[in-house]
């Protein structure tokens, strides 16, 4: 596609393995937003972004852009995905799904409710080496950290794996138990590089199904400049 396009290029294709759900990734370029964009999409502008940076208007759109190519190949149907009270996507009924974004890509997986109750995703960046060690008490915890120093991963890298982990258990769990919580509510508690999984659990009572000590197994993809994670049950 051309330098001045916003969307550079979009593909349908699965990043981790989950049967029976739907993946779509698009890279773009955020310098290259327009609020016109919305109407191009046959997208609403949404009130929530009035205001807002071009910024964090190019990253929703490009969320939304791939949250609606995700749930074309779910259910051969075109969708909108609007935003609740609370910014989460709403998503159509009998359907979850989870969006995620970096300042340059987007990524969105959709599947039906009668295949899977929750649903997850994240990408990042990896944190710079000075950062991570910067802000390492408010994602992880001692264990965590060694846990990272037994790993393969040099400790940014580490550490954003299990910040990614985190987020995408926050996604995966908010649609349950609607309310936020944080970092300190999660510990994970294995990561094996050579099959891509970690295991996640809960160090506090999020609500009745999900009680301190629940856990969950995740999975994640490492590329050159970022971090994949998915979790999903």
């Amino acid at each position: 596609m051309a330098n001045n396009e916003f969307v550079q290029k979009i593909e349908n294709k699965s990043l981790l393995e989950l049967k029976l759900a739907t993946w779509s990734k698009t890279s773009y370029a955020a310098s290259n937003y327009d609020e016109r964009l919305f109407l191009q999409y046959n997208f609403k502008f949404p009130s929530e972004l009035k205001g807002a940076v071009p910024k964090r208007c190019a990253e929703f759109l490009a969320g939304r852009l791939v949250a609606r190519q995700a749930l074309q190949q779910l259910t051969n149907e075109p969708h909108q995905v609007l935003s609740a009270y609370d910014r989460a996507p709403i998503w159509p009924s009998g359907i979850i799904g989870s969006i995620t974004h970096t300042s340059t890509q987007a990524i969105a997986v959709t599947a039906y409710r009668r295949h899977h109750q929750i649903i997850g995703v994240d990408l990042e960046n990896w944190i710079e080496t000075e950062v991570a060690r910067e802000i390492s008490s408010e994602i992880i915890d001692s264990r965590e950290s060694e846990l990272i120093t037994h790993s393969k991963l040099e400790f940014n890298q580490g550490l954003t794996l299990l910040f990614s982990a985190k987020e995408s258990l926050y996604k995966a769990l908010y649609p349950k138990v609607k309310y936020f919580f944080g970092f300190e509510c999660a510990q994970v508690n294995t990561v094996d590089i050579d099959t891509g999984q970690f295991f996640i659990s809960l160090t506090c009572d999020l609500n009745n199904d999900y009680p301190k000590g629940w856990g969950i197994k995740g999975r994640f993809l490492q590329e050159k400049d970022t971090i994949l994670t998915l979790i999903n049950g």
